[in-house]
Protein backbone atom coordinates (compact mmCIF):
# COMPACT_ATOMS: atom_id res chain seq x y z
CA UNK A 1 0.00 0.00 0.00
CA UNK A 2 2.57 2.64 1.19
CA UNK A 3 5.76 2.92 -1.35
CA UNK A 4 8.43 5.47 0.65
CA UNK A 5 11.16 4.93 1.78
CA UNK A 6 10.62 5.78 5.23
CA UNK A 7 7.08 5.56 5.57
CA UNK A 8 6.89 9.19 4.73
CA UNK A 9 3.83 8.77 2.69
CA UNK A 10 2.30 6.73 5.67
CA UNK A 11 2.95 9.42 8.01
CA UNK A 12 1.27 12.50 5.94
CA UNK A 13 -1.82 10.16 5.51
CA UNK A 14 -2.38 8.88 8.83
CA UNK A 15 -1.13 12.06 10.47
CA UNK A 16 -1.69 15.34 8.68
CA UNK A 17 -3.87 14.86 5.91
CA UNK A 18 -6.29 11.85 7.70
CA UNK A 19 -7.36 9.77 4.41
CA UNK A 20 -8.40 12.95 2.07
CA UNK A 21 -8.94 12.49 -1.31
CA UNK A 22 -8.23 14.59 -4.51
CA UNK A 23 -5.47 16.44 -3.05
CA UNK A 24 -2.86 17.95 -5.01
CA UNK A 25 1.26 16.85 -4.99
CA UNK A 26 4.37 18.17 -6.58
CA UNK A 27 7.33 15.53 -6.78
CA UNK A 28 10.63 17.10 -7.62
CA UNK A 29 13.08 14.24 -8.07
CA UNK A 30 10.04 11.51 -9.27
CA UNK A 31 12.96 8.75 -9.87
CA UNK A 32 10.71 6.03 -11.69
CA UNK A 33 7.52 6.84 -9.54
CA UNK A 34 7.32 4.06 -7.80
CA UNK A 35 9.91 2.93 -5.73
CA UNK A 36 10.10 4.73 -2.69
CA UNK A 37 8.00 6.99 -3.56
CA UNK A 38 6.16 9.78 -1.18
CA UNK A 39 3.13 10.36 -3.83
CA UNK A 40 2.37 7.26 -5.57
CA UNK A 41 -0.08 6.20 -3.05
CA UNK A 42 -2.05 9.56 -2.78
CA UNK A 43 -2.03 8.96 -6.57
CA UNK A 44 -3.46 5.56 -6.51
CA UNK A 45 -5.20 4.94 -3.26
CA UNK A 46 -6.17 8.02 -2.46
CA UNK A 47 -7.39 9.65 -6.51
CA UNK A 48 -4.87 12.94 -6.20
CA UNK A 49 -3.56 14.32 -9.09
CA UNK A 50 -0.18 16.52 -9.53
CA UNK A 51 3.17 16.62 -11.34
CA UNK A 52 6.32 14.57 -11.14
CA UNK A 53 9.67 15.84 -12.60
CA UNK A 54 12.56 13.73 -13.63
CA UNK A 55 15.71 14.91 -14.96
CA UNK A 56 16.89 11.07 -15.43
CA UNK A 57 16.17 10.06 -19.21
CA UNK A 58 16.29 6.37 -17.97
CA UNK A 59 14.12 6.95 -14.75
CA UNK A 60 11.56 9.16 -16.94
CA UNK A 61 10.74 6.69 -19.01
CA UNK A 62 9.74 4.21 -15.81
CA UNK A 63 8.21 7.29 -14.50
CA UNK A 64 5.81 8.01 -17.21
CA UNK A 65 4.77 4.02 -17.13
CA UNK A 66 3.85 3.60 -13.51
CA UNK A 67 2.22 7.14 -13.05
CA UNK A 68 -0.75 8.69 -14.80
CA UNK A 69 -0.10 12.33 -13.43
CA UNK A 70 1.61 14.83 -15.93
CA UNK A 71 5.41 13.71 -15.70
CA UNK A 72 7.86 16.25 -16.78
CA UNK A 73 11.63 15.03 -17.75
CA UNK A 74 13.02 18.46 -16.90
CA UNK A 75 15.51 20.13 -13.68
CA UNK A 76 13.85 22.57 -10.88
CA UNK A 77 15.62 25.25 -9.91
CA UNK A 78 15.42 28.61 -9.32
Amino acid sequence: MYHSQWKQDMFLNEKIFKNQKEGVFVDIGAHDGKSGSNTYFFEKEMKWSGLCVEPILERYVDLVKNRNCICMNCCVYD
